[in-house]
């Protein structure tokens, strides 16, 4: 695939804002975080949204703000976990973009989960994981053009194999 645009898809603690800033660097291209451009966008966290006008309307601002980031040319998108479930956008990235989706185990996300503040995370309630949020987004997941499993590897160490990954499938040295 010949695509410039890198899409990072996976469940929330997958590491794909982390680890998509660093693939960008080791790529030389920009880097896009959707749910930082929804913020700034909309002047609120994305808790703020869902708690005022609900998911769905939260869902189209995300489609928008995917539409847009994956407009440009040689860029690191990094998708909130949520944003290929909802509508046309997983069957649009993997026509315009190459799509990588960060997996980790359950117990991985959870652990990398348990230190974060639950309040900017809308399916992260109390403390508890959504076993069954993610049970519903693997298989949607899983439609990437390529997966990499992230369990027991550092960012650094995750952000090289996807580079590799992406340098192979695109058919670079």
């Amino acid at each position: 695939m010949e695509s410039d645009i890198l899409a990072l898809v996976g469940f929330m603690g997958a590491g794909k804002t982390c680890i998509g800033r660093l693939v960008a660097d080791l790529l030389g291209w920009s880097f896009t975080d959707t749910d930082s451009e929804i913020v700034r966008s909309q002047g609120r966290s994305i808790a703020r949204i869902f708690a005022d006008d609900g998911e769905s309307r939260f869902r189209e601002i995300e489609a928008e703000i995917v539409r847009r980031a994956v407009a440009g040319r040689r860029r690191v998108v990094a998708l909130g976990g949520g944003a290929v479930a909802w509508g046309d956008t997983l069957e649009r990235l993997l026509r315009s973009s190459m799509v990588v989706y960060l997996r980790a185990t359950p117990d991985t996300l959870r652990a990398r989960l348990a230190s974060e503040d639950d309040s900017e995370r809308p399916f992260l309630v109390g403390g508890e994981f959504p076993e069954d949020l993610l049970a519903r987004r693997v298989p949607i997941y899983e439609k990437a053009d390529i997966i990499i499993d992230t369990d027991g590897r550092t960012p650094a160490e995750v952000a090289e194999a996807v580079r590799a990954r992406v340098r192979a499938e695109r058919g670079e040295a």
